[in-house]
């Protein structure tokens, strides 16, 4: 998946990468994502790849 963001005015820039919530009335299942690449302006951010679900994601920041 490609998509651009930009940026205006200051403040913090914040990526989630995570799975998706999935439950039923009494139960939660875990719904796990396994990120292979993560690059922002030709830097790459994950250098190996992530494991993530909606519980434990991956969070990036910056000013």
């Amino acid at each position: 998946m490609d998509f651009e963001l930009k940026c205006v005015n200051d403040g913090i820039l914040k990526i989630w990468l995570s799975g998706i919530d999935c439950r039923d009335k009494n139960n939660e299942f875990p719904v796990y994502i396994n990120y292979t690449n993560f690059t922002i302006n030709d830097t790459e951010i994950l250098k190996k790849n992530k494991l993530v679900t909606y519980d434990n994601p991956y969070i990036f920041e910056k000013k």
